[in-house]
């Protein structure tokens, strides 16, 4: 199967292809002719679709399979099936070409397919949890799009550990692993009461369980969709009618405090500093997502105007008003953007020239606070929560509101009211949302 790879040097794309393949491979060779590669991925992605038809869609052609089809079990049990035929690093470079189909199938838009790389959690998986878990995680980021697998896969961590730790006798297989088969509504509910004392000590929050139950819901329903257990969960109503949304707040001196932690820039490293700033300036003075800041094209500035788009599953697009000050900064960093080599027109960039992510921005959060603190005080998600409190707090309309910070439902803005304060902090609406944070920025760094 391996051998026989080495079929040309070089593609050029005939009928035979277009009528072998699926448009969202044919899309990808072409891809690669004009970036004038020199590829085998032909004959990769043939073997791996050939396999995939065989053991999973009953022998249909090939050219009939779309990515979305592809599980990401089925990846991984053909990874797993190469290492028994090959060395490793024939494996590798197998799976890079799947991977790199696949990514460009998803950056484009033609797929919401995704290739994840087993090794990177190789070591946790080996010591403690089964594939099961990190299987679950890859389907929650491809099949659901989220944002933040990785948060659902350690709530079910944690689940997982409780009922090792709990019910070893009865639940332990052979392996060392726990039969997930085995799990009941029983060790769920014990679970449920575990949490429910720690509610009560004070350890979490009520709202901080009904997310961890939420999450042990989807793996039970993925459990379910691979027929690896029957049970349909859902958590206790009383939890979701109860929960609280958390609501942490951030005090002047201390968003102050993280930009001059923040803006502390290097010999040859100004864009980093210039990026930083200008994404933590964009949080403040708007109350958006991380996934926001991601998202943001450099086509989304309204520079004369001061004004950006914002756009996420979450919410719709929105244009907002930014102070001139927020603005400045963006320009600012807009004349290091090429520091990055970017490779596609995303507003802002990580070292790499690719877009930046989610976590890349909560890593840029964390190291100023750290930097500030010596702790984790402000984070994106409490500056958004800040936000939306002082606007409320300076009685702007609440439809108003939801609108600036793309809440669907009042009843998602609604739940910051209890949280009074004078300080104000709401864009697009009739005062300057973010004076008293930024009236020191254009004196200190400007």
């Amino acid at each position: 199967m391996i051998t026989n790879l080495k079929e040309t040097q070089s593609l050029n794309l005939n009928k035979k292809h277009y009528k072998e393949f699926h448009q969202e491979v044919t899309s990808y060779l072409e891809h690669l002719i004009k970036q004038n590669k020199s590829v085998y991925v032909a004959s990769t992605i043939r073997i791996f679709l050939s396999h995939i038809s065989k053991n999973h869609f009953n022998n249909i052609p090939i050219n009939k399979i779309e990515s979305n089809d592809i599980l990401p079990i089925y990846i991984e049990q053909y990874r797993e099936l190469l290492y028994k035929k090959t060395k490793k690093s024939t494996v590798n470079l197998l799976m890079g070409r799947i991977r790199n189909w696949l990514k460009f199938l998803k950056k484009n838009e033609l797929a919401n397919a995704t290739y994840y790389n087993a090794e990177k959690n190789q070591n946790i998986r080996n010591l403690k949890y089964p594939n099961v878990i990190f299987e679950f995680e890859r389907y929650i980021e491809t099949f659901k799009n989220y944002t933040q697998p990785e948060t659902y896969r350690k709530h079910v961590q944690l689940f997982y550990s409780y009922l090792r730790d709990t019910f070893s006798e009865d639940l332990i297989g052979p392996d060392s692993y726990i039969k997930i088969s085995q799990i009941g509504l029983r060790h769920i509910n014990d679970f449920e009461d575990s949490l429910s004392r720690k509610v009560a000590s004070k350890k979490i929050k009520r709202g901080y369980m009904y997310t961890i139950l939420k999450s042990i819901r989807l793996f039970f329903n993925y459990l379910k969709k691979r027929k690896l257990s029957d049970i349909k969960y859902y958590p206790p109503k009383r939890l979701q009618t109860n929960a609280n949304r958390s609501n942490e707040y951030v005090e002047v001196h201390e968003v102050k405090e993280m930009i001059k932690h923040t803006f502390n820039p290097k010999p040859g490293m100004e864009h980093f500093s210039y990026r930083n700033l200008a994404i933590l300036l964009l949080i403040f003075s708007t109350g958006c997502r991380p996934i926001e800041i991601s998202n943001l094209k450099i086509s989304d500035l309204w520079i004369t105007e001061s004004s950006v788009s914002l756009v996420s599953k979450k919410s719709k697009m929105r244009k907002l008003k930014i102070p001139r000050e927020v603005m400045g900064y963006i320009e600012k960093y807009l004349d290091y953007r090429d520091c990055f080599h970017p490779s596609d027109d995303s507003l802002f960039q990580k070292k790499s020239g690719l877009c930046i992510t989610s976590r890349n921005i909560y890593t840029i959060f964390r190291k100023s606070n750290f930097a500030a603190f010596k702790k984790m005080i402000g984070s994106p998600k409490s500056f958004r929560h800040t936000y939306i409190t002082n606007a409320l707090e300076a009685v702007n309309d609440i439809k108003k509101v939801a609108e600036s910070v793309g809440h669907k439902n009042l009843s998602s803005t609604e739940s910051y009211r209890y949280k009074t304060d004078d300080r104000l902090v709401a864009n697009t609406l009739d005062i300057d949302p973010i004076m008293k944070y930024t009236e020191d920025i254009h004196y200190e760094f400007d």
